[in-house]
């Protein structure tokens, strides 16, 4: 006879399956379809900013499991390309391209140069974040500097008149990041949608017109 197998949760754990399991957004997820609940944070962006209106060439990163993906792929046209970028294996979408690999190696950027065809994106979206530690501030270093590569990937891939959303955590080096992309963008805004756990300290950076 098999024995049964326990599998032992923590308590931050078991708060979060909780938290998930009772939350209306999860549950909106699984009925519209969508593969996390992050996709009502797109939503609730988009419904506020418009960044999907005429773009016709997008990139997702961070995008696994795909659920921002889903989204923009029920507003994009026939010609359109949409591509999701994520370390880990996306689940394969109709019509859209992914590539597995680090976004901040120049190989995968090599390659997305290669899928453009001459083109630029019309909106850059990035879920990135780092593995969180306990560290707060190391949290928020590390994904201000994930941002700091999509900024940068972005001056020579973005289209003019382009947008970029980006996921942060707020800490010091926010607000002087929120002032470098107002160099470079005529409207810059912090966001935190609805879909975001009010005791996260996740923001958007939604940068729009690039000049």
């Amino acid at each position: 006879m098999k024995k049964k197998i326990r599998v032992k949760t923590t308590q931050s754990s078991s708060k979060w399956i909780g938290r998930n399991a009772n939350d209306r957004f999860s549950k909106l997820a699984k009925q519209n379809h969508f593969r996390s609940r992050a996709a009502y944070k797109l939503d609730a962006i988009n419904q506020k900013f418009k960044i999907l209106k005429g773009a016709k060439f997008v990139l997702d990163i961070g995008a696994a499991p795909g659920s921002w993906l889903q989204y923009i792929s029920r507003f994009s046209k026939a010609n359109s390309l949409l591509i999701g970028v994520d370390l880990k294996v996306i689940e394969a979408i109709e019509n859209i391209k992914t590539i597995e690999g680090d976004f901040t190696s120049s190989v995968v950027w090599e390659e997305l140069d290669q899928m453009l065809s001459g083109n630029k994106f019309n909106l850059i979206c990035s879920d990135m974040a780092p593995n969180t530690s306990g560290t707060r501030s190391m949290n928020h270093t590390n994904i201000m500097n994930l941002a700091e590569s999509v900024f940068l990937f972005s001056e020579n891939f973005l289209d003019k008149k382009g947008a970029l959303v980006i996921k942060l955590f707020e800490g010091n080096k926010t607000k002087p990041f929120f002032n470098k992309l107002r160099l470079h963008f005529k409207e810059v805004h912090f966001f935190k949608p609805e879909a975001s756990y009010k005791d996260s300290s996740e923001i958007f950076i939604i940068a729009m017109n690039k000049m």
